[in-house]
């Protein structure tokens, strides 16, 4: 189903568009220049969209322009054919006498299009006023009424916050503070349109609570000490701060599009006194304690780019770790070249980077690294393109709740988890730089195993974690076998285990009704999450340490022992020849020497 997103080019609606693609939906988003009240080409645009929603649809206009805007969207809306509009209005609508003495109802009135009206409040009521006066009654319509968000990326938003934190309460607007967090939107969002019972309806969409601006001051003041002071213990734990009656009533979005925010006041004030702190610290105002962290979560706190003009890969980029890990290397200013299976998540990923402001822009190949034939094209397409590569992550795996072969006769776990990674490596080594890195993610479970030449592939007895725990076990002899080879004249060669990581390897591949399994998915509320399994591996070739070792193992951020019996010389140099013959039976060609 074809959904188009009309927006001012927003970080919101970049979030959106991530919200609506995991639900397959053919999603288009188009930007409203400035100063256009005339979109082109807005009937194709809308050809064949069941639904559209409109973001900020009085951007950048002058107000005379506004309706001319709105009515041109809803027209052609209405000749394509789309089944529901979704409007996002604003709360400055409600007029001063809206509250009465309760909190302000859909229901209540709103400003007159006069001058006794703000700006803001003149531009929401023309755009709401022509949104509704659309005659075609088949189009069905639904508008979300906001707060100001607790957007990090908007400038207006952190700069009110910013007041308050400095200045006290004499900085904040009278009455409870009630706001919402952008990604609790694009879930209301995403509810508007897919609720049936939500057409010809309005809807107020914040936080079901709110608080004082004395609370709002106290809290922002306490974070700005915390983040600011690392001397600050007394202000670690957030006082036990009472709530106010919320001044916007959200019960009939609870109740019709069963939606409810996620996200509490406290961590989204928290997000945002993050960014108010990076900027007085970017300004002198506040000292940089920053060298006390990890060096990656330092490079993300003061934007620094120590990977700018470098050249990752990543495979396995469209999920979990490997997504998680593409975009931190693209904040911290890599060129992120992605790999993966799936060309739509791989669209979603580069759309996010060219989205997202802190982010560098990047490439994605597709390719099934199950199959060498896959490997080598991909091998080849990046040789050609790319001359000079920094890093090649092999963080591709996968686990399958049965035996599978692939077509060219490989196991599929050895395939994916080691084969591929010891294929590609080989193959593009001559483009890694001398000075770069070659991280290889393993898993502890490999110390649990080893390795039968005479059955590789599991025929005797295939049991899923056994499979992935021999793959992991080669994977880590081929990191040392590799380091072995290359010395001190080629990239250094770094394997890293994450740790257990709340990822969804466990629910595909016919894994998740296996019994031996559930205990795994029974604990996900104690693994880590993707992005910070992503901050361990970025961190070996960023922190000044560790990137100038090379054939070290890293449990997380500790450096642990290698197991013995995945150094034997003897081991690692049979399994590298086996795997050169692996490679030239699947193509009838040989693998390039490393030496």
């Amino acid at each position: 189903m074809k959904v188009v997103i009309l927006d001012r080019g927003s970080t919101l609606g970049a979030m959106l568009q991530a919200a609506l693609e995991p639900l397959h939906f053919k999603v288009e988003r188009h930007e409203l220049l400035a100063g256009q009240s005339v979109i082109d080409e807005i009937d194709e645009i809308l050809s064949g969209a069941n639904a559209v929603f409109i973001l900020h649809p009085g951007a950048n206009l002058p107000h005379e322009k506004v309706e001319a805007r709105m009515t041109e969207i809803m027209s052609a809306a209405a000749r394509a054919g789309v089944r529901r509009a979704i409007l996002l209005s604003n709360t400055v609508v409600y007029s001063d006498t809206a509250s009465g003495d309760g909190t302000i109802r859909e229901t209540a009135p709103i400003h007159e299009d006069d001058e006794t009206a703000s700006d803001a409040a003149r531009f929401a009521v023309r755009i709401e006023n022509a949104f509704f006066a659309a005659a075609d009654d088949d189009l069905e319509r639904v508008t979300l009424r906001v707060p100001t968000l607790y957007d990090r990326a908007d400038p207006d938003a952190i700069s009110e916050l910013r007041s308050i934190m400095i200045e006290g309460k004499k900085a904040c607007l009278p009455g409870a503070f009630q706001r919402l967090h952008p990604a609790d939107l694009c879930s209301a969002l995403v509810s508007a349109m897919r609720v049936s019972s939500a057409s010809g309806h309005i809807f107020n969409i914040a936080e079901t609570t709110a608080i004082s601006p004395d609370v709002l001051v106290a809290e922002l003041q306490r974070l700005g000490r915390l983040l600011s002071d690392p001397n600050a213990t007394e202000d670690r734990v957030r006082p036990s701060y009472p709530f106010e009656e919320p001044r916007f009533a959200t019960d009939k979005a609870s109740r019709i599009l069963d939606f409810r925010p996620q996200r509490s006041t406290w961590s989204s004030l928290a997000e945002c006194a993050q960014e108010i702190i990076f900027d007085l610290r970017r300004e002198g105002h506040v000292v940089d304690n920053t060298p006390k962290l990890p060096a990656v979560i330092a490079a993300i706190e003061t934007r620094s780019k120590p990977l700018e003009g470098k050249v990752c890969v990543v495979t396995g980029a469209t999920s979990g770790i490997g997504r998680e890990l593409a975009v931190l290397l693209s904040r911290l200013g890599a060129h992120v070249v992605a790999v993966g299976r799936n060309t739509e998540a791989g669209a979603s990923l580069l759309q996010e980077l060219d989205d997202r402001p802190t982010c560098t822009p990047g490439e994605f190949y597709a390719a099934d690294l199950s199959r060498s034939s896959e490997v080598k094209k991909l091998a080849e397409a990046l040789v050609e393109r790319h001359t000079d590569i920094h890093a090649l992550f092999n963080n591709a795996g996968a686990l399958f709740g049965s035996r599978v072969m692939t077509p060219e006769g490989i196991e599929a776990t050895f395939a994916v988890n080691y084969l591929a990674a010891f294929h590609l490596t080989t193959r593009i080594l001559k483009v890694i730089s001398k000075e770069g890195h070659i991280v290889n993610l393993c898993s502890e479970a490999h110390r649990r195993s080893g390795l039968d030449f005479g059955d590789l592939f599991s025929s005797a007895n295939y049991q899923p974690l056994e499979a992935y725990a021999r793959a992991k076990f080669a994977l880590m002899m081929f990191s040392n076998a590799l380091t072995q080879r290359l010395e001190r004249n080629g990239p250094r060669v770094l394997t890293i285990s994450p740790g257990a990581v709340r990822t969804e390897i466990l629910n595909r591949n016919d894994l998740k009704d296996r019994p031996e399994l559930a205990v795994f998915n029974r604990a996900r509320n104690r693994m880590i999450s993707p992005e910070r399994a992503a901050s361990f591996v970025a961190n070996l070739i960023i922190d000044q340490d560790l990137r100038a070792k090379t054939g070290i193992y890293m449990d997380q951020d500790k450096k642990v022992e290698i197991a013995p019996a995945t150094t034997d010389p003897a081991a690692c140099a049979h399994l590298w020849r086996v795997s050169e013959a692996l490679v030239e039976m699947t193509l009838t060609e040989p693998v390039p020497e490393v030496s």
